[in-house]
């Protein structure tokens, strides 16, 4: 399985989903207003509550690009954010 670009083991791919579903569901969320928040982060509106399905399941993963703006919206700093999904992954 990798990754929209192209990157990510499978293993990573699927702890960096549940990360994102642990995140979204402790701020009591749905996915459509995940998609929404993130949506307004970036500035456009092409995410879905599709794409967070996507993301949360391993189907897809977002870019880097993407992550950054998913962390604000989750209201998690970028590098704690990345931190925390590399460790995960080890584990």
């Amino acid at each position: 399985m990798s990754g929209e670009d192209g990157s990510g083991s499978e293993a990573q791919v699927v702890l960096l989903g549940a990360l994102i579903r642990e995140l979204r569901e402790l701020l009591g969320w749905s996915q459509s207003r995940l998609a929404s928040a993130v949506c307004q982060v970036a500035n456009r509106d092409t995410v879905t509550r599709e794409t967070i399905s996507r993301w949360e399941t391993g189907k897809r993963v977002p870019g880097l690009w993407w992550l950054r703006h998913l962390a604000t919206a989750l209201q998690v700093r970028s590098r704690s954010w990345s931190e925390q999904a590399w460790i995960v992954a080890i584990f």
